[in-house]
């Protein structure tokens, strides 16, 4: 049985929605952040009652918050903060702050197994508006398990910084071995697999920096076949191989492998002028133009570069307003539009099109309330809207509200600036709506002009369980059903999400199945 419930349509082009507010346990304020990851704005929050910092995660589908099993991300009030997600291998939040008064930490929240992993950061500071930003790695294999790279503006300074990625997933043999030949890996203590040897009563382990084997780095003896290595290894080539001793043959050895380590920081070319508050940093691909890194640098500047990934190098792009504490970017990494605030004493949001015509545009609405430190922005490609936290009153008053705005679709301009007319094709209100019907579940819907429409179904978790339909279509009304069956048979009883997406405008209906 269907039973059909409210509709969770995204609101109206240039009104601001007031949303379930984030904990009241937690306190938004200085170093708070938020950004998008697998249908879920995920927070950050710093919280002084308590004396330790926390993340939350609001489902969009559900209109909810929740706490993740191990939400403290450290006993201390972080600092200097920032964040990111990876979208490759389940998910993953990275987290970047001072701990304490002497500790630069990098933390990482895999979604998949709630697992915590933090790192000390040796190689620089975090300052004043330091930033990161994640990108993905195309190539991601068994023989290259890099599933990115965070690009990181230090803060308080010009340095920019780009760590390696380690894979959160388990060892991938390939052809029975780890390190595979050849293979491209970011952990400095690689856990060594081979295949067994019959008759073999124990085994050797040789690793070294030379084909060689002169001064290894790992010489070890062991029944098992597995070795985790227990000291880091350095940067650059390695060589490997195993032998396996038997009390009829004595040493048997195997081929030489060999794998490059490429973990850690590298410093990349300077910003051409100091991060300070209000500094922010997103990752941009197009086609138009391959990888990008777009950076505010705050410090009521209103310069606003770009960092060509392949050349290496900063340029500066079409200057912003003055960018203040609060300041924020926003963005997915294929979208035309780069999102933005421009922090303390703001009154809109501005977006700006990295594809032609070039040009900052402010949005129509006011923002529902002043920014201040902590306040934050983050963008959901998929009902194409953005999310605010405001941050600190004048009064250094946190406050947890929440709001959400609908973004402008590929030709929507819905502010001011730029030399541009205003337009928008996006649907008039209750273009969207459920029609009653046994068994089944059908959308209607009302093009005012042809568009890409995408319909989807999801379960309570985000994940797609069927595609409705996906293409142009031409102005005028359109319907899609869905009978709660997928490849024919009939999905589990549970909470279930249909999705039209019209890339203008997106509304959401929830379905229960019994």
């Amino acid at each position: 049985m269907l039973l059909l419930a409210a509709s969770l349509t995204t609101p109206a082009l240039g009104d601001w929605e007031e949303l379930e507010p984030v904990p009241d346990d937690f306190k938004v304020g200085a170093g708070a952040a938020i950004t998008y990851g697998d249908g879920k704005i995920w927070g950050l929050f710093p919280t002084p009652d308590s004396e330790e910092t926390y993340i939350a995660y609001y489902v969009l589908t559900q209109g909810r918050w929740y706490l993740p099993d191990s939400p403290c991300v450290a006993t201390e009030i972080l600092e200097n903060t920032a964040i990111t997600w990876q979208w490759l291998e389940g998910g993953v939040l990275f987290i970047a702050g001072i701990e304490g008064d002497d500790y630069d930490m990098l933390y990482w929240h895999v979604q998949s197994s709630g697992a915590w992993n933090e790192v000390e950061i040796e190689d620089f500071n975090l300052g004043p508006g330091a930033s990161i930003a994640y990108r993905p790695n195309p190539d991601l294999a068994p023989l290259y398990p890099i599933p990115g790279w965070l690009y990181c503006l230090a803060g308080g300074s010009r340095e920019f910084w780009r760590y390696t990625i380690p894979t959160a997933l388990e060892d991938q043999t390939v052809d029975g071995i780890h390190p595979g030949e050849g293979a491209v890996i970011a952990d400095k203590t690689p856990n060594f697999i081979w295949p067994e040897v019959s008759g073999a009563s124990q085994y050797r382990l040789l690793v070294a920096g030379n084909v060689n084997f002169g001064a290894c780095q790992v010489d070890i003896y062991t029944a098992a076949t597995s070795y985790q290595a227990t000291s880091a290894l350095g940067n650059g080539d390695h060589y490997w191989k195993v032998g396996a001793w038997s009390d009829l043959g004595g040493w048997t050895w195997s081929d030489v492998h060999s794998f490059e380590l490429q973990a850690g920081w590298t410093r990349l070319a300077d910003i051409p002028t100091t991060v300070n508050d209000g500094g922010a940093l997103v990752y941009a691909k197009r086609p138009e133009f391959g990888e990008r890194l777009y950076a505010f640098v705050g410090g009521d500047t209103t310069c606003f570069y770009r960092y060509g990934i392949s050349a290496g190098s900063w340029q500066a792009d079409l200057s912003s307003g003055r960018q203040r504490t609060g300041s924020a970017l926003a963005t997915h990494s294929t979208d035309i539009r780069i999102y933005a605030l421009l922090g303390e004493h703001s009154e809109r949001h501005w977006h700006y099109r990295v594809t032609y015509p070039f040009g900052w545009r402010s949005g129509v609405s006011l923002l529902p309330d002043s920014l201040g430190p902590g306040a934050s922005l983050a963008f959901d490609p998929v009902g194409r809207c953005l999310y605010l936290i405001v941050g600190e009153d004048s009064n250094g008053n946190p406050r947890n509200d929440f709001y959400r705005i609908a973004a402008p679709g590929d030709y929507d301009e819905d502010g001011e600036g730029g030399g541009g007319q205003a337009r928008s094709s996006r649907p008039t209100a209750g273009w969207a709506r459920l029609v009653p019907a046994a068994g089944t579940v059908t959308v209607e819907y009302s093009l005012d002009a042809p568009a890409e429409v995408k319909a989807t179904v999801t379960d309570a978790a985000g994940r797609v369980v069927a595609t409705l339909c996906a293409g142009r279509q031409p102005r005028g009304a359109h319907r899609v059903t869905w009978n709660a069956e997928v490849a024919g048979y009939r999905v589990s009883a549970g909470v279930y999400f249909v999705l039209i997406d019209a890339g203008t405008a997106q509304a959401r209906f929830k379905v229960v199945v019994r």
